[in-house]
């Protein structure tokens, strides 16, 4: 039922694009943490959103290789070359 309206990468697609989301709302979010007043809770809100960092890049890499699997031929022939 899910294929008739989606397409064979949509949600593929739709996870690898919420790990790449996760990644840079920890880079982001370390970026204002570096700004706030309170070193410890600088160094709170650092090391959650490192964390959220290093698991959602892996998730990436993951899902980023499901991805691959599920475009087509053609769309695979012009990544490589």
């Amino acid at each position: 039922v899910l294929h008739g309206f989606y397409g064979p990468n949509t949600f593929a697609q739709l996870a690898m694009r919420t790990a790449f989301m996760f990644t840079m709302t920890a880079v982001v979010g370390g970026i204002v943490a570096a700004r706030f007043p309170d070193p410890a809770f600088t160094k709170d809100v650092a090391r959650k959103l490192a964390w959220l960092g290093i698991l959602s890049a892996i998730a990436g890499v993951l899902v980023f290789r499901w991805y691959l699997t599920t475009l087509p031929d053609t769309a695979l022939l012009v990544m490589h070359n």
